[in-house]
């Protein structure tokens, strides 16, 4: 999903762009590729995606649009969701998920070291795992900007989900920074759970599910100059903070999706037994197929 060269993402795959980030592999090796995975994905019946964007990538790569339906994750509602802190200063910002590259949370880190350079009030703290699993060059840049940050930053590491609404009861802004397009990031479903606004980059699913200006702010994709200006924006402008809390819509509820899902079995499997009938051919023991991505 990223151009192995340069970092960007890639918007368009072909044997020729897949050869330029990987020349150890030849062209026609991708094209086989491809189509030995389309020729088992034919058998599947429905293909499910949560969010519009990906749905698109995988019509555009060559999924027949009527097998793809958009369909987010449904989620379970929050049993406990204590009340905000009452603060006058509404500076606090959480990043929660996987410390990696591809999560972005060096260009956040570089964002924060600009606001300390500023002399902009705003608190981060990093929740997330896995750091030893990165690379070491990494590993350095992450504990560097950790040092020079260490005014404004805190890093609690790794959390249990059940410190989520507590942590979240802290937080007056989730930031989600990926490099990457991301799909439908449950990050953010979370934050809407509990009524916090995001931050994020201003592309694919993330940018889908954030609506900038109603329920949280984009900025530019791995800049961290366009993070900090939105940072210092979020956090010194009186009145946003409540306007994009109050702009917080619900999520997919578990009960809608399972109500969604269970229609769709029955529907392809009644669709599968006509078939079956007109052709007068014994229906086998697995009558329908779904993949989920």
């Amino acid at each position: 999903m990223l151009r192995v060269r340069t970092d960007e993402p890639c918007s368009e795959e072909s044997p020729r762009r897949c050869h330029e980030c990987f020349p150890e592999i030849a062209p026609q090796e991708f094209f086989i590729r491809k189509r030995f995975i389309q020729s088992h994905l034919s058998l599947v019946d429905q293909f499910l995606a949560p969010s519009r964007f990906l749905r698109d990538r995988y019509v555009d790569w060559g999924i027949p649009p009527e097998k793809l339906l958009v369909e987010d994750y449904g989620r379970l509602p929050v049993r406990e969701r204590p009340d905000p802190e009452d603060r006058p200063d509404r500076n606090r910002i959480a990043f929660f998920g996987q410390l990696s590259h591809y999560k972005g949370i060096l260009v956040l880190l570089e964002a924060m070291k600009r606001l300390v350079e500023r002399g902009v009030d705003a608190k981060l703290s990093i929740h997330g795992a896995n750091l030893e699993l990165q690379p070491q060059d990494f590993v350095d840049d992450f504990h560097s900007l950790l040092a020079a940050t260490e005014e404004n930053v805190t890093f609690g590491g790794a959390y249990a989900a059940e410190d989520l609404p507590a942590l979240l009861a802290r937080t007056d802004f989730v930031v989600v920074p990926s490099i990457w397009w991301e799909n439908s990031p449950l990050v953010i479903q979370e934050a809407f759970l509990h009524r916090v606004p995001v931050i994020c980059s201003d592309i694919g699913g993330m940018a889908e599910k954030v609506t900038d200006g109603i329920d949280g702010l984009h900025f530019r994709v791995g800049d961290p100059d366009s993070l900090a200006d939105v940072i210092e924006r979020a956090v010194g402008t009186p009145g946003l903070w409540k306007a994009l809390r109050d702009g917080t819509r619900g999520v997919h509820a578990m009960d809608e999706h399972v109500e969604r899902l269970s229609d769709l079995y029955a529907e392809i499997i009644e669709r599968r037994r006509e078939e079956w009938a007109s052709e007068d051919v014994r229906a086998p023991d697995g009558v329908a197929s779904a993949v989920c991505e």
